[in-house]
């Protein structure tokens, strides 16, 4: 039987009820608390749950949901990183803005929501590349590439986009950022540069307001 430690991150299923919270089971039948007080949204039986482990006043081995708590109060600056340097880290935790993640070194980063590739998940281990180390020693990182290699990949994005609507979209360099975030996952400045490029080699062309596929008629929907 696997024994659970302080610092770990595991999946545990829900296994029951208990006054002051809910028990949590592995497959290896270890059974810990999950304090109210820790637990994040509405949990059912036989859910599986991310969780991490600590010990409270009384010694006793207990889980949370909010991760950050297992990481923040052992975390150390990122002295030994620099802008571009390539890391690998454990998403703990996913917000409207970005996920923050964790590495082996106790390192804490943030990926700002521009600079993720898809939506990762808490637990889920992802790289990326060093872009800003701040004064209170934690850094930034994106898990997009570089931006002469970036403006390829967005430059195809935005062609897949077109093809998936027959060749025109409502979108173009004067579109809002909100509204090219939430269509494409792209900054304001990545997708005018990836624009750019196709419009630069002919691919794609503009007319007021609206962005088709080269030789397509220009029509609205």
């Amino acid at each position: 039987m696997n024994k659970l430690e302080p610092g770990q991150i595991v999946k545990m299923q829900v296994a029951g009820e208990h006054q002051m919270g809910l028990w949590l089971e592995d497959e290896d039948g270890n059974r810990v608390l999950l304090p109210l007080k820790n637990i994040k949204g509405r949990l059912k039986k036989y859910e599986e749950v991310l969780v991490g482990f600590y010990l409270d006043k009384k010694g006793r081995l207990t889980a949370t949901m909010k991760l950050e708590n297992v990481f923040l109060p052992d975390s150390k600056p990122a002295e030994d990183l620099k802008r571009g340097d390539t890391v690998t880290g454990m998403v703990y935790n996913l917000t409207p803005f970005g996920a923050f993640v964790v590495t082996p070194e106790k390192y804490i980063g943030h990926i700002p929501k521009v600079d993720m590739i898809g939506e990762p998940q808490p637990g889920q281990r992802v790289s990326g590349r060093v872009t800003f180390v701040r004064d209170d020693g934690r850094f930034n990182m994106s898990m997009r590439p570089l931006k002469e290699v970036g403006r390829i990949t967005d430059a195809e994005r935005i062609l897949e986009f077109l093809r998936q609507r027959d060749g025109v979209m409502p979108y173009s360099d004067e579109t809002a950022p909100e509204v090219i975030l939430d269509k494409f996952g792209l900054s304001k400045s990545a997708f005018k540069r990836a624009l750019g490029k196709l419009l630069k080699e002919g691919q794609v062309e503009q007319d007021k307001g609206w962005t088709y596929l080269k030789g397509r008629p220009q029509k609205g929907e």
